[in-house]
């Protein structure tokens, strides 16, 4: 499923851009003359329930204690050798 489908089945409004590659999605808000809060990151993880997607503001920090702790295991960034 593609985030944007899954935010249209949740009845949550949002807009798609087309943008230059950035680093990161605080520099790209910069770029945009917008808040850090109205640009969404999408974080790939691995954890016990598998490769998961977390979607949040720009401006957040996803907490992985937080997350292991709801999964009863240890949650991290995916990688390549995932």
């Amino acid at each position: 499923m593609r985030v944007s489908q899954y935010l249209c089945d949740q009845q949550i409004a949002f807009e798609e851009m087309v943008h230059p590659p950035a680093f990161t999605s605080q520099k790209l808000a910069r770029f945009l003359h917008i808040s850090g809060r109205q640009v969404m990151k999408s974080i790939l993880l691995k954890g016990p329930p598998g490769f998961f997607l977390a979607v949040l503001p720009a401006s957040r920090q996803i907490n992985l204690t937080m997350l292991s702790a709801h999964f009863g295991g240890l949650v991290r960034l995916a990688t390549v050798t995932s």
